[in-house]
């Protein structure tokens, strides 16, 4: 949701100013990885359930958005430079 969102905000950009579909969706993905990070170690560090069932939730959506920019990665031929999951 999130990674389609601001794919189409780049399509949009001047291209004198934008910087390549590649590279945006490097930084989108490293964004989302860095995001599902913390909420790891707040769901690993916390006891408070509520707590918990939130970062678990954002964690799913997170995790949806960061499959579908890397399929988008994968489909805009940007290389096979990423590691494997």
């Amino acid at each position: 949701m999130i990674a389609v969102s601001l794919l189409l905000l780049v399509a949009s950009a001047a291209p004198a100013n934008a910087m390549s579909e590649c590279e945006f969706i490097i930084r989108t993905m490293n964004k989302l990885g860095s995001r599902m990070s913390v909420l790891r170690m707040t769901i690993a560090s916390t006891d408070d359930k509520g707590e918990q069932d939130l970062a678990s939730q954002q964690l799913d959506q997170y995790n949806a958005d960061y499959r579908l920019a890397k399929k988008q990665f994968s489909k805009a031929n940007c290389g096979d430079t990423w590691s494997r999951d």
